[in-house]
């Protein structure tokens, strides 16, 4: 009796551990996808950080944001990086550029907002130094093996190109798009840190979604990477205006 009874209970803790298992598998994606609208709404709030921080270092820039883009006198200089070890040094923002004034002008107070939450990239996170390059390390000390630092967002510091003048806030139509959760790995065009999409900040503060579901802008340019020279701007520039831009397709934004 016991040989069975122990048989029988073997078998329904089998079953129970297959019902686990099932359940488990049925609820994974929907904690996978609920985790990740989270991180959306991180990043989304991020981009208000960072909207507030722009407005504000326009204000004391006569209505321009950040320069961003290190012109073609030096066509090496990368589009990602917002500090260049290497580069020449502006007389007022040193070798900081794009966002990164942000935090080093003290107009953001924590370098965390320039992070996406699901930006996975390894050597692109905060506090990450990955000699030649890295995230942000810090504003005081920076490795001596560290040449650029990068972030999670990319910051569109390029506008009526080729002229690549930065965004006049007081002027420019505020359906102009200036930074996206894209373009942050030197080692292809275009990534995405979302699941289907990027989140996108327009000049007027407010943020959108765009879906790419089928990855076209992820796979712009066959993954090869462009991370400098005139044609490379010119490639972003036309993802900025016609895709993410006021010009992108409505059902595309969301």
């Amino acid at each position: 009796m016991r040989s069975a009874s122990f048989g029988f209970t073997l078998i329904e803790l089998l079953v129970v551990i297959a019902i686990i298992a099932i359940l488990a598998a049925l609820l994974l994606p929907a904690l996978s996808h609920a985790k990740e609208r989270g991180s959306r709404s991180v990043c989304t709030s991020n981009f208000h950080q960072l909207a507030i921080a722009i407005f504000n270092f326009a204000g004391d820039y006569e209505g321009k944001g950040p320069p961003g883009v290190i012109n073609l006198e030096s066509p090496g200089a990368g589009i990602y990086a917002v500090w260049i070890r290497g580069a020449t040094k502006h007389p007022e923002f040193g070798r900081y550029r794009a966002h990164a004034l942000l935090a080093e002008k003290r107009y953001l107070d924590n370098p965390r907002a320039l992070y996406c939450p699901s930006w996975k990239h390894p050597t692109t996170q905060l506090g990450v130094s990955n000699p030649p390059g890295g995230g942000w390390f810090s504003l005081d000390k920076l490795p001596a093996a560290q040449h650029w630092i990068q972030t999670g967002y990319h910051y569109r510091g390029s506008f009526d190109g080729p002229n690549f003048r930065v965004a006049n806030l007081d002027a420019d139509p505020g359906s102009w798009t200036i930074m996206a959760d894209a373009f942050s790995d030197p080692n292809r065009g275009v990534d995405m840190h979302h699941e289907t999409g990027y989140n996108v900040l327009f000049l007027d503060s407010h943020v959108e979604f765009y879906s790419d579901p089928t990855k076209r802008i992820r796979d712009l340019n066959g993954g090869r990477t462009y991370h400098a020279g005139a044609q490379n701007y010119m490639i972003q520039e036309g993802v900025w205006r016609y895709d993410f831009g006021s010009e992108a397709s409505p059902t595309r934004r969301r």
